[in-house]
Formats: structure tokens, C-alpha cells, sequence
């Protein structure tokens, strides 16, 4: 049998690890709703950049978007026709 002293550390380790846990639940709860956001926010770009429902210029702007949300640097994104010309026909 446990002493009365072992039974109070039991009981405070019992209960720091039942804090830590919730802390973490709560943290990856967050972590997963940015996560869930962040990912809804690149699939409705994807879906405006690809959607050939749209006019040219649209799905150009979506695709600059759909870049950026990507993590490209805004002076390697193709601007305008003439910048898309000079990089294609190269």
C-alpha cells in the first residue's frame, strides 16, 4: 500500500498530466482550425483559378492569389500579357 505522502504526488501528477493534456487538446484544436482555414482559403483560389466558367482575367487574378497563398515572392509572379509572353516564349 501507498503512504498518504505517495498517494498526494500521485494524485498531483494525476492532475498536472489531466492541465497538460487539456492545454494540449486545446492547442491542437487551434492549430487544427488554422490549418482547416488555411486550406479552405488555397481550394476556393484553386477552384477561381482553374474554373474556365470564368472570364481570362479572372482566373489569372485568382491564380496570383492561389500563388501568394503559396508562399511565392510577388516579383516572381507573372504581372501582365506581356510578362506572361516574355516567360513563355522564351
Amino acid at each position: 500500500m501507498n503512504s498518504a505522502r505517495e498517494e498526494e504526488l500521485i494524485r498531483i501528477s494525476v492532475a498536472r498530466y489531466e492541465k497538460y493534456m487539456k492545454r494540449l487538446e486545446a492547442d491542437l484544436a487551434r492549430d487544427i482550425a488554422g490549418i482547416v482555414q488555411r486550406m479552405n482559403h488555397i481550394w476556393g483560389l484553386s477552384r477561381m483559378a482553374f474554373n474556365k466558367k470564368l472570364n481570362a482575367e479572372l482566373r489569372f487574378y485568382y491564380s496570383q492569389q492561389l500563388a501568394l497563398a503559396h508562399g511565392v515572392s510577388r516579383q516572381c509572379i507573372l504581372k501582365n500579357e506581356e510578362e506572361i509572353d516574355c516567360y513563355f516564349l522564351k
